[in-house]
């Protein structure tokens, strides 16, 4: 990832976020359960399984980005305005992001630990994980917001590698959007499959 303005790059970070949020209220948040649940193919996730999915990952970046806006590094006023990627930083986020033609780059394995697990199917569970992502997400613009005062640089995140990878401030924002959006994209498909399957 190229050096890019402070506020532009935090500004496209804000745009992804809220394309995000505005596709589950308007396609997903009044959608009938039995859709969300349903699995496009036996071995795949479903609709509410990849939203789990996006939770579980939410819980892991979150909470340490909210706690470096409390105590980690400010950018003071002789910091640069310019932000760059660190080099796993931005070979992670290119891996994760899809690309510009809707296509994802290449697949991925899912740790254990990440992988959803619902309780039950009941319609409760399903609200309860629409609920918590859009927290996560209007959490997450918050921190985006906030970020503008922080050195992207040298605030470090935790990855789900542990303390092998700890990613700049900047480049967990971006990875955790870039989740964020192969996932939706996974959903967008499953839904394509869904609704075709049930058209014939």
């Amino acid at each position: 990832m190229a050096k890019q303005k402070i506020e532009l790059f935090l500004a496209q970070q804000k745009q992804d976020t809220m394309e995000i949020i505005g596709f589950v209220k308007s396609e997903l948040q009044q959608m009938d359960e039995t859709l969300l649940l349903k699995k496009p193919s036996p071995g795949k996730w479903s609709i509410i399984e990849c939203l789990e999915h996006l939770n579980i990952t939410g819980r892991l970046y979150i909470p340490q980005m909210e706690e470096r806006m409390i105590s980690g590094e400010k950018l003071n006023s002789n910091g640069s305005s310019f932000y760059s990627s660190g080099f796993m930083g931005s070979w992670s986020i290119k891996s994760m992001k899809p690309l510009e033609n809707g296509k994802i780059k290449s697949s991925m394995k899912t740790f254990k630990s990440f992988e959803p697990k619902l309780k039950d199917e009941s319609g409760q569970e399903v609200r309860r994980i629409i609920d918590e992502f859009q927290e996560q997400q209007n959490r997450l613009l918050e921190v985006i917001r906030k970020s503008r005062e922080m050195n992207l640089n040298k605030n470090k995140i935790t990855s789900a590698l542990g303390k092998i990878l700890r990613f700049r401030l900047g480049d967990a924002i971006a990875f955790l959007i870039a989740h964020n959006q192969r996932h939706i994209l996974q959903i967008k498909k499953t839904l394509n499959a869904l609704e075709f399957s049930t058209s014939q």
